[in-house]
Order: C-alpha cells, then sequence, then structure tokens
C-alpha cells in the first residue's frame, strides 16, 4: 500500500471513529434531563445539513462536534499560515513551557494563572 493510500485509510478511519463518538455523545445528551443537553443535541444533530433556502451548510460550532473541530482546526492552521507567510525560519522558535505538577485536575486553571503572570514581563 502506498503511502497516501495508507494515509487516506488512516484518514477514513479516524473520521469514522469521530462520528461514531459524535452520534453517541448526541445520543446521551438526547437522553439528558435538562433542556440544554437537548437543544445541544438538537444543534450537534443537524449540524453538516444543508439549509432548504441556499445552498449553505448548517454548523452547530461546538467544541464536542468533531464536525467543526475539524472546520476550525482548518481555520486556524489558514489564518496561522497567512500571519506566518513572511517569516523565515531564522525568525521561528518553540518554547515549551512547563508549569509543574498539579494534585488535583482543579488546580490547572489556577497554575496556569499564576504562571502567565510570571512569564508576561519576560515577553516584554
Amino acid at each position: 500500500m502506498s503511502k497516501t493510500n495508507n494515509f487516506f485509510v488512516k484518514y477514513q478511519e479516524s473520521r469514522f471513529v469521530e462520528e461514531k463518538a459524535r452520534v453517541r455523545l448526541i445520543e446521551q445528551l438526547r437522553h439528558g434531563y435538562s433542556n440544554e443537553a437537548r437543544d445541544l443535541a438538537h444543534r450537534m444533530s443537524i449540524c453538516g445539513d444543508r439549509r432548504e433556502t441556499s445552498d449553505n451548510s448548517i454548523y452547530c460550532r461546538q467544541p464536542a462536534c468533531p464536525r467543526c473541530k475539524r472546520a476550525y482546526a482548518r481555520n486556524q492552521a489558514r489564518a496561522i499560515q497567512d500571519w506566518m507567510a513572511d517569516a523565515q525560519r531564522s525568525d521561528l522558535s518553540l518554547v515549551t513551557v512547563l508549569l509543574g505538577v498539579a494534585d488535583r485536575a482543579g488546580d490547572v486553571p489556577r497554575m496556569c494563572v499564576e504562571r502567565r503572570a510570571k512569564l508576561t514581563p519576560l515577553a516584554g
């Protein structure tokens, strides 16, 4: 199998897995106890459908939706490519900031705020 075909097969498999997860999430939300959950299930279920009055697609714009997440990632990638179009290799660098280890998941947002406050003067 060529690299191109192998990539296509893996891409199709990942889309299939994402779509199954999307359908499961919609079903769980439909059986939720709140109106907000049922409303979200409805928005996600019609995501990607075509409008009757025009040929435009409907998007739910929810982060849990694989369809909208892919579209958002494509738009972000395009924006970054446009923003960095004139950049040379020497203009680019990558920094990894290690925040430390959190004892509880609930501590992570606080740690991010604290570390960002300490890093802001350095970015100046």
